[in-house]
């Protein structure tokens, strides 16, 4: 893990991405070099335990980086948010098994990204209580996902 300081490293993202979000906006595409620098900079494990070589940042340090992130590129920060969203409700709500959540946590600091899908036309939000229509198969090389979702982040 970087020894600089979580608000250091954003406001470095930030100004990479500052070099390349008008143009990506334009676009509309996530430059993959900022991807690249979120996770070879481990940004995207603010808050995962330090145990698992995350850097366990509180809430309120996770949102003050992200607002140093969001002056580089809003569009990347969001990206950014999902991760950070994910694994903080994992640890709160406690929604994985203490080994899936270990698991995870070190996927994530090993570059893995996470992201949730979670919107459907019928359903909206899963938070309104309806049951997804979407299905999770799985088969010889993993899952095989079968639905229709109405919008992702990143």
């Amino acid at each position: 893990m970087p020894q600089t300081s979580p608000i250091q490293i954003a406001k470095d993202l930030a100004t990479q991405f500052s070099t390349r979000a008008t143009e990506a906006d334009k676009k509309a595409q996530l430059p993959k070099e900022d991807i690249t620098a979120l996770k070879s900079s481990g940004y995207l494990t603010l808050n995962i335990p330090k145990r698992y070589g995350g850097f366990e940042c509180s809430l309120r340090e996770c949102v003050e980086t992200q607002l140093e992130l969001t002056q580089g590129s809003g569009s990347t920060a969001l990206v950014a948010a999902m991760q950070l969203q994910i694994f903080g409700a994992a640890l709160d709500c406690k929604t994985w098994s203490d080994d899936l959540y270990e698991r995870f946590c070190h996927e994530a600091v090993n570059g893995g990204l996470f992201n949730s899908a979670a919107t459907e036309l019928e359903l909206g939000s899963p938070s309104r209580g309806n049951l997804f229509k979407s299905t999770a198969q799985l088969n010889d090389t993993g899952y095989r996902i079968n639905g229709h979702k109405t919008w992702t982040t990143g």
